[in-house]
């Protein structure tokens, strides 16, 4: 089955750029996390640290992933549509991914026999909090980016 060309030479296998910055986001914090409790020797403010160098990232993410999207659509006629929401997508993913790392490894350490405190209110409730604050982060972020080419 073929498809006619896009009239314009764009790709129909377009991967949005909020999943794909926010897919690097999520290995960059993985990393942090792996490696600051490591350092740490399993103390807690390496995962704390880690967690605050991700607020970091989410904006970084944010606006990497809302320029982006400008610069790719930055012919066409609303240069701006989707600008935010690539921001806001890129910390959300960032977000989801690096928590399901967390559950993962959480799990692999308590199985190897050292004790992992985890208490599913207080986890629910932090993974709740940072996926707002990767919300909020990642709208301003990509706001940001969106008003700095209104016209």
């Amino acid at each position: 089955m073929s498809y006619a060309p896009d009239p314009y030479g764009r790709s129909r296998r377009n991967i949005n750029e909020g999943f794909r910055v926010g897919l690097i986001g999520a290995i960059v914090a993985s990393t942090l996390h792996l490696l600051l409790p490591f350092f740490a020797q399993g103390a807690v403010w390496g995962d704390i640290f880690a967690w605050l160098l991700q607020l970091l990232l989410y904006v970084l993410v944010g606006r990497s992933a809302a320029q982006r999207q400008y610069d790719k659509q930055q012919m066409e006629l609303n240069p701006l549509e989707g600008v935010v929401g690539a921001g806001t997508g890129a910390a959300l993913i960032t977000s989801l991914l690096t928590w399901l790392f967390i559950l993962v490894r959480s799990i692999i350490v308590d199985a190897a026999g050292n004790s992992v405190l985890v208490e599913p209110i207080s986890l629910c409730l932090m993974v709740f909090l940072d996926i707002v604050a990767a919300i909020g982060l990642g709208t301003w972020s990509g706001r940001s980016v969106a008003r700095k080419y209104e016209y």
